[in-house]
């Protein structure tokens, strides 16, 4: 009778145990795929060139992203027109020979931009083969954003150059992502937010998403509805967008924030 009563309350514990993992395991995969859908499809509403997300517990900014292929640019009249937020490129090393350049409109564009109550981020166009380079790059970033109230993220932007070409194109997704991860944590340490630009391809091909999870991310995608299981902040919708105070398109954004 001992033996019996033993083996029923190991029955019973067992199929408690059965229960929970019924119960708990789709939950749990619930969860793990909707983290990649923080987002309904269905409340973006794109109108008179504007992407806006229409649920009144979401908060969103609409920014653009510019760089010296911009021009002058008027920010008063580009406030006016109801963007919040903007990007300027800072800096870029060259795909090609590996020089490093400024941007040689960022100061311009930052003060003007400043000045006129817009919350401001900038992002760096990279093409580091290695350690060494990439924190020359880092630090490249650090000294030009240091004398400027950057609010917005600093983003790191590294993309294959016209195909088969360009310095980066024998690294391994694992050494770009190693480069992406310490660009990252350099801008972290220096007080500032960093952020992560790709598109799908880059994303999920190019280096390990898996290992940049945990980085807020900027999307590129040129559509209606991003259409992804990325789980981004910021989302460039479009690179033909019109906005007072800039001649010629520029790139559109959508930024998901805390408040």
């Amino acid at each position: 009778m001992k033996k019996r009563k033993i083996k029923k309350g190991r029955l019973l514990i067992l199929g408690i145990l059965m229960l929970s993992l019924c119960i708990g395991l789709p939950y749990g995969l619930f969860r793990f795929f909707n983290r990649f859908k923080p987002i309904d499809e269905q409340a973006f509403v794109f109108q008179d060139g504007i992407m806006s997300y229409q649920d009144p517990d979401v908060h969103t900014m609409t920014g653009i992203d510019v760089s010296s292929y911009q021009g002058k640019i008027d920010w008063k009249a580009v406030k006016e027109d109801g963007i919040e937020f903007v990007m300027i490129r800072c800096g870029f090393r060259d795909a090609l020979t590996g020089e490093l350049f400024d941007d040689p409109m960022f100061e311009e564009n930052v003060e003007g931009a400043l000045k006129q109550g817009l919350q401001v981020g900038v992002y760096f166009f990279s093409a580091a083969c290695n350690q060494e380079e990439l924190f020359e790059e880092a630090s490249f970033v650090i000294d030009r954003i240091k004398p400027y109230a950057i609010t917005m993220p600093v983003a790191y932007d590294m993309e294959l150059f016209q195909g088969d070409q360009g310095r980066i194109i024998d690294l391994s997704p694992n050494e770009k992502t190693q480069l992406a991860l310490t660009f990252c944590e350099k801008i972290k340490k220096a007080g500032a937010d960093p952020m992560i630009y790709g598109n799908e391809s880059w994303l999920t091909q190019q280096i390990v998403y898996e290992e940049i999870q945990e980085i807020p991310i900027w999307y590129a995608a040129y559509r209606d509805v991003p259409n992804t299981q990325i789980d981004f902040k910021m989302w460039q919708y479009s690179e033909q967008g019109s906005v007072n105070g800039i001649s010629g398109p520029v790139d559109m954004n959508i930024l998901f924030t805390d408040a």
